[in-house]
């Protein structure tokens, strides 16, 4: 008798234990999910102060000097090695506009204040570096550039008109005279090829060339060419005999007789309408000119039309303030984040440019992650602030076996996609780079500058950004777009064949309707996410057409204040899940289905949701903004099977290969690993 009262009475415990842990399980998703404590992951760092790099100068193989902001000298004594430079502060109070340096033994160096710098040992730190004169009375005025052809002479120009020049550089004040020339003139570049060739252009389209620099102002030529209107940046002479301008319009201008008067100088288009702000021609060849894009244009025969130059596109979108070739094997391009392109073959059709690290000054901050993917739990690729992806093989392992690539120094990125461990696409500014290899390093990825404009409600042109992106396995992406304009969606078939394969889309209402997220499984399903209006934009035809689907109560529509879908993700074809500003998860198993297929779960009331990441429709896990982790293996089953985790603060992104993982990231440039117990 007590046997089988025994028998009964462990059967009924049995039967209530997996009753009761049924219910845990759904109710709360699983409370065995475990988060790890953050492991900060992004070694990398930028400069408070970024040496924006407005000049170089190269007189060796074995030597490179740039000058730019906050009055930085960056100095390499092996320039082919993106990461042998060194910097000093050699003038805090200014920002260094140009440099020239006609030996090792002698640079001298210009600021937007008027000082004008000389060191005859450039590699020996700040000491090293002295002010020589200041010759502008008035600060901020300007010196544009300066040209040193000998160690005997260096040709100084500025924004008021002048040109000043010494036998003595060196030398003191003393040792400068001032020739001004008459009109009104905003010289910015200044080349001499040799003592007896300078020429000089301006921001108004004219060139002054003298053949005796220093015989004062009968010796100047002066109303050269005005080029189409357009202003003149940068010049560089490889000698008497060759000189290349370049302009606002994407034009170089090119002269092989530049003392021979106007006729003698041709401009031709190579870049479209971009700004082409540098250009240095090496003796023999080549000239390379970078624009504000990024772009790098080459040519071995500058006067041959623009069949002629070759262009790398977005080889740094941040732009191009600075060029310098020493010789055919070894250019360098200084970008306005502060760091140094180099090239040993900068006019080969694959020219092989290599960015450096940032370069600068001032206290080191850390970065943030600001998104995160993982393809598999054998691959996590997150992405930073300043242009860096951080990828590991291990999720689960410490913080070393993450690897951080510079993809973009210098720029966000603002949204990343990996489909398939064998694809990523991520977005920043007006660019995208995709690669097959995520983590083979800074070479394996390419970047494309899509110069995406709009005209503002002033009729104003105004830079367009792309703020997300969401790719299918088969390459599909669509990113999504924030502009002036109606155009608020790129999409590309073919994404890795760069800029030119991506497309436009204006979905919705002008000034109304932006995305702020795309989850694409398949190229039978798109869902974009709208920042405002309570409404999600569905496509079935591989980003062709979309819909627009009411997701938000219709009591709870108020124009701009309706509450915003922040994220969404769909693991599948046949189910959706999204969340909102107002605490939010909205779920479907039919995402084409209309309004009545989408079924809102309050779980953050008064709380916004701002993540989620759905590895299947029995799996989602969404972030707050307020440091907690929610996460169901039911999510379309109601508040009761959410379970809320506070993981901590500065939650930015998260991604959840498996219902066995999820990773999230942090704008402290940590990472947070959930798993499930076992």
């Amino acid at each position: 008798m007590r046997t089988i009262e025994l028998l009964v009475l462990v059967l009924v415990l049995v039967s209530l234990g997996a009753t009761a842990g049924t219910a845990v399980a759904s109710r709360a998703g699983k409370s065995s999910f475990v988060w790890a404590a953050p492991r900060h992951v992004d070694r990398a760092t930028r400069f408070t102060h970024p040496a924006a790099l407005s000049g170089l100068s190269c007189p060796s193989a074995a030597l490179c000097v740039g000058v730019g902001s906050y009055g930085s000298v960056e100095t390499s004594t092996d320039p082919s090695d993106p990461g042998a430079w060194k910097e000093a502060s050699v003038d805090p109070g200014s920002d260094l506009e140009s440099v020239s340096c006609p030996s090792s033994t002698l640079c001298a160096a210009v600021a937007d204040s008027g000082d004008l710098l000389a060191s005859t040992n450039p590699t020996g730190g700040a000491t090293a570096w002295k002010v020589v004169s200041k010759l502008l009375g008035s600060p901020n005025t300007g010196i544009g550039g300066i040209s040193c052809p000998i160690v005997s002479l260096c040709v100084a120009v500025n924004g008021s008109g002048d040109i000043v020049t010494s036998t003595d550089p060196t030398g003191g004040a003393a040792a400068w005279s001032t020739t001004t020339i008459a009109g009104f003139h905003q010289f910015d570049a200044v080349s001499c090829p040799t003592v007896s060739l300078c020429v000089v252009a301006d921001f108004d389209g004219q060139i002054a060339t003298s053949t005796d620099p220093t015989g004062g102002v009968s010796a100047w030529t002066d109303g050269a060419p005005t080029f189409g209107g357009s202003s003149l940046y940068s010049v560089s002479c490889e000698s008497a005999s060759l000189c290349v301008a370049t302009d606002d319009a994407g034009e170089v201008v090119v002269s092989q007789d530049p003392a021979g008067g106007v006729h003698t100088w041709k401009a031709v288009n190579v870049d479209g309408d971009n700004t082409i702000g540098a250009v240095s021609c090496a003796v023999g060849g080549p000239c390379v000119a970078g624009d504000a894009n990024g772009n790098l244009i080459a040519s071995t025969d500058p006067g041959g039309g623009a069949q002629a130059w070759t262009l790398a596109k977005g080889v740094d979108p941040s732009g191009y303030d600075s060029v310098s070739c020493q010789s055919a094997s070894l250019c360098l391009a200084g970008d306005t984040q502060g760091s140094v392109a180099v090239s040993t073959a900068p006019a080969a059709q694959d020219s092989g440019w290599v960015v450096s690290p940032q370069l600068g000054s001032g206290r080191l901050r850390r970065l943030g992650l600001i998104g995160i993917s993982c393809p598999s739990t054998k691959l996590c690729v997150a992405a930073d602030a300043a242009g860096d992806v951080v990828t590991t093989a291990r999720p689960t392992g410490p913080a070393a076996s993450w690897k951080v690539t510079d993809v973009n120094p210098g720029l966000s990125i603002d949204g990343i996609s990996c489909p398939s461990p064998s694809f990523c696409a991520e977005v920043g500014s007006d660019y995208v780079a995709t690669t097959t290899r995520p983590a083979a390093g800074s070479q394996a990825w390419h970047l494309a500058d899509l110069e995406l404009t709009s005209l503002d409600n002033n009729g104003d042109t105004q830079l367009d950004s792309l703020t997300a992106i969401g790719c299918t396995p088969t390459k599909l992406c669509v990113a999504t777009r924030y502009s002036g304009g109606a155009e608020n969606l790129e999409v590309s078939r073919h994404p890795l064949e760069g800029a030119t394969t991506w497309r436009a889309q204006a979905l919705g209402q002008v000034d109304y309707d932006f995305f702020d997220a795309v989850s694409c499984p398949s190229e039978s399903l798109c869902v974009a996410a709208d920042a405002q209006g309570g409404t999600i934009a569905v496509s079935t035809n591989g980003a062709r057409r979309w819909n627009f689907t009411y997701v938000e109560a219709r009591s709870a529509m108020n124009g701009s204040l309706t509450p915003d879908v922040n994220d969404v993700s769909c693991p599948t074809r046949s189910f959706c899940a999204a969340v909102d500003d107002a605490g939010h998860v909205i779920t479907t198993d039919d995402p084409a289905g209309g309004a009545k297929r989408w079924h809102r779960t309050r779980l953050d009331r008064g709380h916004t949701l701002w993540s989620i990441s759905c590895a299947s429709a029995s799996f989602c896990a969404a972030l707050d903004h307020r440091g907690h982790v929610l996460f169901s293996r039911r999510p379309s089953g109601g508040a009761r099977f959410w379970r809320r985790v506070e993981v901590g603060s500065g939650l930015t992104a998260l991604s959840c290969p498996s219902a066995q993982l999820c990773v999230i990231s942090t704008d402290r440039g940590a990472v947070i690993v959930g798993e499930a117990r076992r």
